[in-house]
């Protein structure tokens, strides 16, 4: 988590303590307050020992809030709605081109792998990091922004959300593959049971279909335009 590195230290230099008493009194290493101090990223865990040892409050050490901030001009909101409608028309054109549109429409397996990832991602981060993450997608349309700390929260989540989507896909092909071994009947005759097979492992794959529109269209790009935006710490 993050931590306002210099409210740290204007507490710690309030109580003229050295960097080196704080670490024995919170029974950290020297190095990770030093580490903390430099970056603002630590633990839950080093978090409290810290404020347990100077007798203080989580949230005194809470991050400043560092907001995204973007130049929202009509020229970029069109601009949004043209990506919108080329990933649009990028998902309608697999359907016309496929000989049975029906068989990429999967409403469970979509709904079921994008709810564990969600999953995945409170777990990680927490509901207030998910809800920040979903609204940041906003951020996919904006062209020139500039970022802080929340912008380099934003990438972790993204990346961490990329991994946690495939996680997911595995999950449900998994799922899927026991079903179909569990379902095979013993008097299937082999013609048959190829069929079923061929049947089945298609519908399985769907997770990996949706796992990659959304990662590579979606939180791949948003990862990368985060990444490489006007960083104001």
């Amino acid at each position: 988590m993050l931590i306002d590195s210099s409210k740290l230290k204007q507490v710690r230099k309030s109580r003229g303590w050295s960097q080196d008493l704080l670490a024995k009194t919170s029974g950290l290493a020297l190095r990770s307050i030093q580490r903390i101090e430099a970056s603002g990223n630590a633990s839950a865990e080093s978090v409290l020992a810290i404020c347990a040892a100077m007798d203080i409050k989580p949230t005194e050490l809470e991050s400043v809030k560092n907001p995204i901030s973007v130049k929202w001009t009509r020229r970029e909101i069109m601009q949004g709605f043209i990506i919108i409608g080329l990933f649009i028309g990028l998902i309608g054109s697999m359907f016309v081109m496929a000989s049975q549109p029906i068989h990429y429409l999967d409403a469970p397996t979509f709904i079921f792998t994008t709810c564990l990832m969600l999953l995945f991602t409170a777990l990680s981060f927490g509901m207030k990091a998910l809800v920040d993450a979903l609204i940041g997608i906003k951020y996919l349309f904006a062209q020139e922004f500039t970022g802080g700390k929340k912008a380099q929260l934003l990438v972790k989540m993204y990346q961490a959300q990329i991994t946690f989507f495939y996680g997911a896909a595995v999950i449900v092909f998994l799922i899927g593959l026991v079903a179909i071994m569990n379902g095979i009947p013993e008097s299937f005759e082999e013609n048959n049971l190829m069929d079923m097979l061929t049947s089945s492992v298609s519908v399985i794959l769907m997770p990996f279909l949706y796992a990659t529109l959304l990662c590579e269209g979606i939180l791949r790009p948003l990862k990368i335009k985060l990444e490489n935006c006007d960083i104001s710490l």
